[in-house]
C-alpha cells in the first residue's frame, strides 16, 4: 500500500532546479498535460509575471527567469482552469 502511495504520489509532483535560481529555471512533472495546459510564475503577493503554454504529452520546461527581480516566487502547473501543482522557487541575481 505504501508504495502504491509512494507512486501515485510522484504524479502529482512538480520539481524546479537550481532553487535558489539565477538565469534559468527547469521544471519537470509527471502527470498528464491537456490541450489548455500551461506553467505560471506568481510574486510572493500573488501577481502573475510569467505565463508560458504547455503542448500535450510534454514532461519539461525550461523557463528564462533572469529578467525578473531577486525574491521569492511560485511555479504553478495549471490544468484545465485550476492550479494543480504549485513549488516555491527563490530568484537571486
Amino acid at each position: 500500500m505504501a508504495r502504491f502511495q509512494k507512486e501515485k504520489d510522484k504524479k502529482n509532483e512538480l520539481i524546479v532546479y537550481p532553487n535558489p535560481a539565477n538565469l534559468i529555471l527547469n521544471v519537470e512533472w509527471e502527470c498528464e498535460l491537456s490541450s489548455n495546459a500551461k506553467i505560471k510564475i506568481i510574486t510572493d503577493k500573488g501577481d502573475i509575471v510569467s505565463t508560458q503554454k504547455l503542448s500535450e504529452g510534454v514532461k519539461g520546461i525550461i523557463l528564462n527567469v533572469a529578467e525578473l527581480a531577486t525574491g521569492s516566487y511560485n511555479v504553478v502547473l495549471h490544468i484545465n482552469g485550476s492550479d494543480i501543482i504549485s513549488r516555491a522557487v527563490i530568484i537571486i541575481h
